[in-house]
Formats: structure tokens, C-alpha cells, sequence
């Protein structure tokens, strides 16, 4: 179902470190304004697979001088899929991302960060991008696998796994 986000928390993993993931407390809209949601995969993506990072990658900022003369910055904000494959797939983690997680030549450079990773041959969410560089071809999502056991601070330390059970979440 389609939803509006009332709060946005950072989440933290299980050694306290903040991450690059949003979730959001959401409130179910009324049924004529429904759509489906996105299903969350616990399934192993392999190297060479189709997927699609989604997010604000290379949006603009415009600076301009409001009616005072002051200085203002807006941005052009305009989400999109950018599409790659999986490169690589390091299950203990790697440099500095100590989580499993997936190397992917999807474009996420400047906004996409937090964003979902699809896994292209089942539609549904593998990964969460979590670094991207503008000079460098690749990127890493860290594997949706290793996020489902984090506790969510505003949802009563609950894990993606636990609101799965409660039928909050669509895991596959």
C-alpha cells in the first residue's frame, strides 16, 4: 500500500555505528489510494546479475537571490533508477564497509546513498547503497541479508525480520 512517512530515524547497527539507512514510521492511506509495496529479498544476488540503484544521483543546486536580494540554494530533485550489474559480492564485509554487501556498477554518485538497490530479475529490493563515488565505476549496497536483524530504534528496537512476521514488511 502506498504510505506517507511521519518520522525518519537513522538506523544503527548492532555495534552502534549510525548508517546511511532511513526508515520511516508510515501510516497506511485510505484503500482507494493504495498501490503495492515494494517487497524487501533475502536472497542471494549473484556477481553478473541485473539491478537498479534508485535515488537523486547528479541533482542540481541552483543558487539564486530572493525578493530581499539574499542568497538562496534550491535543488532540482528528481528521483531515478540508475541501472548496472553486480560486480562483486563480499560476505564478510570489505575495506571500510565491515557488513556484507555488493559491489554494483549502478551510478549512486551524489544522492543515491540510502537509497534501494533492485535486484532486476525479481523486482524487489536486495540492498541498501551506501557509497558512491563520482570519479570511480563502481559502488557498494550493503546486502539487504545483513540489515534484516538491525534493530530500528523507533520501532522498539524491532528488526526488518520481526516486522515481516508482523506483516508490516513484504520479505521474500
Amino acid at each position: 500500500s502506498f504510505e506517507r512517512v511521519k518520522r525518519v530515524e537513522r538506523v544503527v547497527d548492532p555495534e552502534g555505528r549510525e548508517t546511511d539507512i532511513g526508515i520511516g514510521f508510515i501510516a497506511t492511506l485510505p484503500p482507494e489510494r493504495q498501490v503495492p509495496r515494494v517487497q524487501l529479498s533475502a536472497q542471494f544476488v549473484a556477481p553478473g546479475a541485473y539491478v537498479a540503484g534508485y535515488g537523486y544521483a547528479r541533482n542540481q543546486w541552483h543558487e539564486f537571490n530572493n525578493e530581499r536580494g539574499e542568497p538562496e540554494i534550491s535543488m532540482n530533485m528528481v528521483p531515478r533508477f540508475h541501472r548496472g550489474t553486480v560486480q562483486e559480492h563480499h560476505p564478510q564485509g570489505r575495506g571500510i564497509s565491515k557488513w556484507a554487501h555488493y559491489v554494483h556498477n549502478a551510478e549512486t554518485g551524489g544522492g543515491i546513498s540510502g537509497g534501494p538497490l533492485f535486484d532486476m530479475t525479481n523486482n524487489r529490493v536486495c540492498g541498501v547503497n551506501s557509497t558512491g563515488y563520482d570519479d570511480v565505476e563502481f559502488s557498494t549496497a550493503v546486502d539487504l541479508r545483513a540489515a534484516l536483524d538491525w534493530p530500528i530504534p523507533f520501532a522498539k528496537e524491532r528488526t526488518l525480520r520481526d516486522l515481516a512476521a508482523e506483516g508490516f514488511v513484504d520479505l521474500k
